[in-house]
């Protein structure tokens, strides 16, 4: 084989091994943002108990609210 084929192979494997390593390190440090989609018919932000609803009772949506 020639030199500069085998010279030009490690310095292609060692690039590629280094860029999956950074990738992996990145995906652990970026915290994935959280979303929550709520699909419900005719609810307004007012019938919610966290906003002043005082016949239905939202627990699990007042808790959400409550922690942000």
């Amino acid at each position: 084989m020639n030199f500069r084929f085998i010279y030009t192979l490690c310095i292609v494997v060692l690039a590629c091994a280094r860029n999956m390593s950074a990738s992996a390190v990145d995906d652990a440090v970026k915290p994935k943002p959280n979303f929550v989609f709520i699909l419900a018919d005719d609810l307004g932000y007012g019938e919610l108990e966290c906003y002043g609803q005082k016949v239905i009772q939202t627990p699990r949506l007042d808790l959400m609210a409550k922690q942000g």
